[in-house]
């Protein structure tokens, strides 16, 4: 079971730190402490420990289920909470990775299967004698932090659109990186919005070790959620309007090109039917036993180029 344990913590009345190992996480937490543990899901110790600190089969479930969607609900005397943010381990190829937390007044149960460093930063915070000092201020610092690095990872998609938007014409490989940019914003949106619902539902579920001051920063957490769901959605928007001008200007090309080709085309098909006509292998063909008739023919090619010409000029065909 220990292998499982990332840290955990109890904080005293005093506000002294008590860092804790496996045989102390089990045990009842003293009055006027806090506890927070932060598990390792990916580890086979991970159940085992939630069994023995009393959790049901259902809490362990939504604390170590592999699929999950942001949200917020009640198990037991739990507040349970799904999270998303920002992943910032170079080795795993996901956007977007998850932290599941089961709360109560006096202790905090987070999991994980790759490192969140918003969880990452409280944990420092704490060891330089700082951080939350309760079950409410951790998860609010959580939140906090995961919307911070949504945040910044927004504003680098926004400033790869505004370099775009400032070109005066983009050019085709600028559509790959669109597509790109536009699975990223789709999948963050996926993950975004209901983490929108999940932090809006922990005002209506109200726990009773929410103060007053806390409520009212629960509200402006949800107010934050909140924008960056409008940003995602508006970076959707100005990404699908780039692509439709690429597709629009790589369209106008392509028929100018065809355009272009149909007007040579036009020019060289009655040559070619001459060329063809006086090639046939028959007797009579005019001029063939004339030394000036190949000059003749090269002139009236000529000429004829020219009047082709003219009517295309006269019919504004170009």
């Amino acid at each position: 079971m220990e292998s499982s344990i990332v840290f955990a913590v109890d904080v005293t009345r005093d506000e002294e730190i008590i860092w804790l190992d496996a045989e102390n996480v089990i045990a009842p937490v003293p009055d006027g402490h806090w506890r927070w543990i932060h598990l390792d899901r990916s580890d086979s110790g991970a159940e085992p420990l939630l069994t023995a600190l009393g959790f049901s089969p259902l809490a362990i479930r939504a604390l170590n289920t592999e699929q999950t969607r942001p949200r917020s609900w009640h198990i037991d005397d739990f507040t349970m909470i799904v999270l998303r943010g920002v992943n910032l381990n170079p080795a795993v190829d996901q956007e977007l990775i998850s932290v599941r937390i089961a709360a109560r007044d006096n202790m905090v149960v987070s999991s994980r299967r790759y490192r969140i460093m918003a969880v990452q930063e409280q944990r420092e915070a704490l060891l330089a004698g700082g951080g939350p000092r309760g079950s409410a201020e951790l998860i609010l610092a959580i939140i906090q932090g995961l919307s911070d690095r949504l945040s910044t990872r927004e504003d680098e998609i926004n400033e790869v659109l505004d370099r775009m938007e400032a070109r005066e014409k983009l050019l085709p490989d600028d559509q790959m990186e669109l597509r790109s940019l536009r699975r990223r914003v789709n999948l963050m949106r996926r993950y975004v919005r209901p983490q929108y619902q999940a932090v809006s539902s922990l005002q209506v579920l109200d726990p009773d070790w929410f103060g007053d001051d806390l409520r009212q920063q629960l509200g402006e957490r949800t107010n934050e959620v909140l924008r960056l769901v409008e940003d995602l959605d508006l970076m959707n928007e100005r990404a699908e309007l780039l692509y439709q001008q690429i597709r629009a200007e790589s369209e106008a090309r392509q028929a100018r090109n065809t355009y272009i080709l149909s007007l040579v085309a036009a020019v060289f098909v009655p040559l070619s039917f001459i060329t063809g006509l006086l090639g046939i292998n028959v007797g009579g063909i005019p001029g063939a036993d004339s030394a000036g008739a190949f000059a003749i023919v090269v002139a009236g090619m000529a000429t004829l180029i020219a009047v082709e010409l003219a009517i295309m000029k006269l019919l504004k065909w170009f």
